[in-house]
Formats: structure tokens, sequence, C-alpha cells
């Protein structure tokens, strides 16, 4: 017999939910996984379900599987079928579902390729450099060259085009999922002129939607699209997938795009059952994306929605708490830029109650810190011996670093690294995941260039990554002044012993490598073999597990379209391309990893940036870096992500160019782009800060360096004089 589970406030009324519109805006750490897992087996044990099935959407691979094991496990629990009833997937899969069924009905071709993000990359990169060529005076003159010499000038205008080239990749989703193919937008911007950067990147995309016609393929924002019409215009279709579906249930809601609510609200129409679950203050989604923090909100206020708040959480310690509720409070009354003020919703956590079987953590004295440094490398030692102290006194609790950026990820590594300090990495390419795509690609490399030593140490570096670095400093300065063919193919067949450092021999690190010898001779004799069979027997020799094989074969994959694009191509041209999209690796590979999820260990730190760490929580959290610069708050303030080599003017392009497409559209009046640009930035960085800050259980320390961000002394003066806190005890 199950036991009687004691909903919270907010909860329970989420559980008296039997159809219609609702909507469940819920705080940091409110158990909405929970409270709609228990829902749908509710309704399933209940039969509401009937003749159809409970969906339930989200957004990410790993919150699927979430949702799918806690369902299975409360069905089986209940002597129900564990696998019927429900349905859960992410929005692509339900929308790749839905063309599946007449591709030709959106002019799909049955056997129609989707573009990945590697294959749309090259694409891409074909068609910008051709662009590039017609246009590079007028692009290059939004740089500030005043008084640099040459090759400054030079590390600009390629710096320019890397940045340029991923705003663009980005605009195109925006674009597309507003409905404007290529040609539309032409027509649109032909009196704009001096719209810029919106004018480059339309030419751009109409380029590239035409190239997607021509070639008969798709991306992934094709598939949410092509989707939502094929509904649209398929009246029978539409009632198959209406009957299918009696409830409708989305998770994430706040990131939400217009694809994803016109296709959930018309999938639900018949039945009129749709609950939306999510918290608009954690809407942190960048520039350019297709989410849209307002669809929630607006969703919220309709008439027809009956909104049931869950306020009760108990993440976090009361000091968490009523700092994360001081900061929503003073930005919806005090913020500095008035237009900022409405970047927070007015909801506000709640302790759980003293019954409640799993209360809030409870630390007695103050448990938020500040501190300020001179300069980053203070911070950075800092935090690291602080990491250190905290896992040798609490082993059993779990720690977090939050850092602005991937680079600022890099560094506090380096750090922890130079300390020997456990770590876990979540960031946006961590180096873990990129081992797969990286070791491949250095063997490639070794394998065109197989006498050049700087490419044999770099593969020694990954296939001896987990030996010391004092015994590897050793190997490499030995390796680098003996040629690499002497190594390779001693003259009997072992190298001379004579030559040796004998500090090199009597260490382990030596055997080891005489052991990767065989290996990488083994590479080089293969080298005439068709290039994907090559990928996978490097993978199969270094013992990948699934995840990295699965990375291998998506590369081999990649080689076998490169190959079929350019059939003249060598192994040397192949290697050369890998290397320029290698960040598409890294990404697939989150894809790969995310598919598990990720849970904070004891005993480790854990490096994450602040986007990445949505959805998760640790016992102590550190905020890095909350300077002006990452944290802005007034519209003088220096913005991160300023591409500060060009004119003042155009410091934000991507910001700029969507505020331009806003206003061309209709979605938005602001005729000062660059203003109306930063207030979007200022918007999302609060929120950001807000994710940051309820991510803590029981201590929260933040840190700063120059330039204190205007939230950090906010924050510190009300921890001060209201808390009777201290600046930095922990």
């Amino acid at each position: 017999m199950t036991e009687k589970i004691v909903f919270r406030k907010g909860q329970d009324k989420v559980m008296e939910y039997d159809g219609g519109y609702m909507a469940v805006p819920s705080v940091p750490g409110a158990g909405k996984t929970f409270v709609l897992t228990q829902l749908a087996a509710k309704l399933i044990e209940d039969g509401s379900h009937r003749p159809g099935k409970i969906l339930i959407v989200t957004y990410m691979n790993s919150a699927v599987a979430n949702f799918k094991q806690k369902l299975y496990s409360l069905l089986k629990e209940r002597g129900l079928n564990p696998m019927e009833g429900y349905e859960v997937m992410t929005l692509h899969t339900l929308a790749m579902k839905i063309i599946r069924e007449k591709p030709d009905r959106i002019l799909i071709d049955d056997e129609f390729i989707i573009l990945d993000d590697t294959k749309q990359a090259e694409l891409f990169r074909e068609i910008f450099s051709k662009w590039l060529s017609r246009n590079r005076q007028e692009f290059n003159s939004l740089i500030d060259a005043r008084g640099y010499p040459h090759q400054h000038i030079v590390n600009m205008e390629e710096k320019w085009e890397r940045d340029f080239f991923k705003i663009a990749i980005g605009s195109f989703s925006y674009f597309k999922v507003h409905g404007y193919d290529g040609a539309n937008l032409m027509k649109l911007i032909e009196s704009k002129d001096k719209m810029f950067p919106l004018k480059w990147l339309v030419e751009l995309y109409n380029e590239y939607d035409a190239t997607l016609k021509v070639r008969g393929l798709i991306d992934f924002d094709d598939i949410l699209v092509g989707a939502l019409k094929l509904l649209r215009e398929d009246t029978v279709l539409l009632e198959k997938y209406q009957n299918r579906y009696t409830f409708i249930f989305e998770d994430e809601a706040q990131d939400s795009n217009i694809i994803q609510q016109d296709l959930l609200i018309m999938l639900s129409e018949k039945s009129g059952n749709l609950l939306r679950v999510g918290d608009s203050n954690q809407a942190i989604m960048s520039t350019f994306t297709i989410s849209d923090p307002k669809l929630f909100r607006d969703f919220c206020n309709n008439p027809f929605t009956d909104v049931q708040s869950i306020n009760v959480a108990s993440r976090s310690c009361s000091h968490v708490i009523d700092i994360s509720n001081f900061f929503v409070d003073w930005v919806r009354k005090f913020h500095p830029c008035k237009d900022c003020r409405e970047s927070l919703e007015p909801q506000y956590i709640e302790e759980v109650g003293a019954d409640d079987p799993h209360p809030n953590p409870v630390v007695e004295e103050c448990s938020v810190y500040f501190k300020e440094f001179k300069n980053k490398k203070e911070e950075l030692e800092y935090i690291a011996k602080k990491c250190e102290g905290h896992i040798s006194l609490h082993p059993d609790r779990t720690i977090a670093v939050l850092v602005p950026t991937n680079w600022a990820a890099n560094e506090l590594i380096d750090e922890l690294e130079k300390r020997r300090i456990p770590f876990k990495e979540i960031t946006r390419f961590p180096r873990e995941r990129a081992y797969a795509a990286n070791v491949i690609g250095a063997v490639l490399d070794f394998i065109v260039f197989p006498y050049d030593n700087r490419r044999f140490i770099k593969v020694l570096e990954y296939m001896l990554q987990d030996e010391e670095e004092e015994d590897l400093e050793k190997l490499f300065a030995f390796l680098g002044n003996v040629p690499v063919e002497e190594l390779l193919y001693p003259l009997y067949g072992r190298i001379d012993s004579t030559k040796i450092p004998e500090e090199l021999v009597e260490i382990r690190i030596w055997n080891k490598f005489e052991e990767i010898i065989p290996l990488l001779r083994e590479f080089l004799e293969l080298s005439g073999e068709m290039p994907e069979y090559l990928v996978l027997h490097i993978a199969e020799r270094l013992n990948f597990d699934w995840d990295r094989m699965a990375i291998a074969q998506k590369i081999a994959s990649d080689i076998r379209y490169l190959v079929s694009l350019n059939p003249s191509w060598s192994l040397i041209d192949l290697a050369q391309e890998l290397k320029s999209i290698e960040n598409s690796y890294n990404y697939f590979a989150n894809i790969v990893y995310d598919m598990q999820g990720f849970e904070p260990s004891p005993g480790e730190v854990t490096v994450s940036t602040y986007h990445k760490a949505k959805g998760l929580e640790w016992d102590t959290v550190f905020l890095m870096s909350m300077t002006s610069y990452y944290f802005p708050a007034t519209l003088d303030d220096k913005f991160m992500g300023d591409c500060y080599y060009l004119k003042e003017e155009y410091q934000n392009p991507d910001a700029i160019a969507k505020v331009q497409f806003d206003e061309v559209i209709g979605l938005g009046s602001s005729h000062d782009y660059i203003e109306q640009s930063k207030i979007d930035i200022i918007n999302e960085k609060v929120r950001l800060l807000y994710v940051g800050m309820t991510r803590a259980k029981r201590y929260l320390i933040l840190s700063t360096y120059n330039t204190p961000s205007i939230y950090f002394n906010v924050l510190k003066q009300y921890i001060l004089h209201e808390k009777k806190g201290i600046e930095m005890g922990w």
C-alpha cells in the first residue's frame, strides 16, 4: 500500500486540476516535477485521460528521462501498467512526429535530411564566405580601427568575423519562428539601407533559406514551423492529434516560444485541457533566442486561465530566501533603470510548514557573505582555497562556483587543478565532454603530419591526461628534442635506453608511453583507410565508453557527409575542416551527456556558468565576478558581450539587430536601438542573478573585484543592516 502523500500549499490546488486552462507559476525549489508527475499518475489512475493520453512537453532530454522514470515508478507502485496512458517528449520530438505523417503537404520530400548543428555550420560557412568576399569593406567599416597597428586590426577583423558568424546563426531561428522566410524579409528591409547589422543578417538569411530549399534540406527550426503549418492546413491530422492527447502539460513554460505555444494551444483546443508550469523570474535565455517569457505571463493573465501559484519551497534556508525575496522587491521598487522594474514578477518564496517532512535547512548564523578583491586573480585563488576547505570540513555536502563565462570557468578549473581539488564542470563545452572529439582530432592531425613533434606531443597530452603534471613535463621536455621517427621506428625496435634521462626511466609514465607507441604506429599504417572507418577504429582502440563512442560515430557520419560534398578532399583537408567545426562536436557531446542528467556529488566542486546552473541546487554556492561588466544595472555601464573592437554605437550587434527586427515586423517601436538593447540585457541579467542566488541551500557567498555591480552593493548593505551579517566569515 502506498504511503499517503501530503501536498504543500499550492501543490494541493494543482492536484485538484481536472481540466481547463491552468497556469502554475512556481518559485525555485517548489517541486514542480514532483507535482506534475503526481497529477499525471492520479489522472491515469482515475481513468480521466481516456480515451486519449497525457502529453508532457519539456525542453531538455535529461528532463524527459527524469519525468519518464518518476512516472513509471509511480504507476508501477499503484499496480498500473507503467508504460501506458502518457507520452513525455521534447517539443522537437513532438514536431518531428507530426511532420513525418505528411511531409509532402509542407513541400518536404519523404526522405528529407535534417541539418544538425555541424552540417548547418558547414553550410553557413560556405554562404558566409561568399557574402563576405562581396561585402568585406562595408562589413569591416564597423570596426573602430583608429590608431591601431596593422596586425591588431587584422586580429579585430578576424574576431568580428567569428562573432558575427555566431550572431547570424542565432538570428535565423528568431526570423524563422516569427514566420518570415528569406524572400519576405528581404522585401521588408528594402528601404532600410542604414539598418545595420540587421540588413546583413537578412541578406545572409535569404541566401541560407534559398540554399536549404534548393538542396532539399531542413533545419531544426523548420521542423517546428513545418509541424505548425501542417496542423493549420490539415484538419484531419489536427483532429487525430487532438484526440490522441486528452491533457497537455508543459514544463518550463517561461522558456516557451510562439511556435510552441501555438502548437500546444492548437492541440488542446478540442479538450480545452492545457496546464503550463513555469517561473518568469527564471527566464534567462540569451539574445535572439526563440523563447519569450511574455508568453507565459500573458497566459497567466488570460481571463480563462486558472492561476495556482506554488510559492512554498524547502530548498533554501531562511537567509537565502530572505535575500532572494529582498532582491525581487528592490528590483520592482528601486531599480535605477525604471524600464527594468518589471524584469521580475512579484513572486516571493515561502518556507514550508513546521510539520513538513522535508523542512528547510536551518542555519543559525547569517549564511550570506560578501567579499571584494583587487583583481580576478585574487578572487580565483581565494575561492579555490575556500572550496578546498569546504570539502575537508564538510565531505557530505555539495558545493558549486557559478561563473559568468566559459572562459572564467577555465580559469577557475586551472586553479582547482593546481590544488588537486576534485571538480565537475557543467559549462557550455565541458573539457571532460570534449575529450572524444579532441583526441580524435589530435590523432587525425598527427596522422597527416606524423613527424611534427608538437602534434605528436598533443596526442600524448590526451592519452596520458591522468598522469602527474610534473611527470608529463619531464616526458614532453625529452620528446620535444627527439625526432618523432626515432621514437616511432627506433633502429633496433626499442628506443636506446642510454639516450633516455634516468629520471624518466624510473617513473611510471615512461612505461605508459612505450605502451602507446605501437598504437600510434597502427594508426599511421591505417591512414589509407576510408576516413570514417579510421575514426571508428581510433575510438575502438582507445576503449571509448558508450557516450564517447556515440560522439565518434557522429564525427564519422559527418566525415562521410563532407567527403560526399568534396570528393577530391584528402585526409589533410578533412582534418583541417574538423578542427574548424570542433565546437559543433562539443555541442553534440552535451546532447549525449545531458540525456543522463546531472546530480551534484559531495566531495567535489561543481563549476558551472550561471546559465547552466538553472534547475540545480547545492548546499553552498559561490557567485563569482559580480562586477558591473557582467551584471550591468544602468545604461552607462559597460556591457559583457560588447564587441569592444567595434565603433561605440555598434558594440552590441546581436541585441541591436533584434530590436531592429522587432520594430520592422511591428513587435516594438523603439527608435533608440542601442538603449533598448541595453534594457533587454539588464532585464536578463537581473533574472540570471536571481537564478544564481536561489541555487543555494545553506550558504551563499557573493564576490566581486574591480568595479562591483550595483546589485552587489545593494545586497551587501541589506545583509549588513537587516541581517546583522558580516562581510566574510565563511
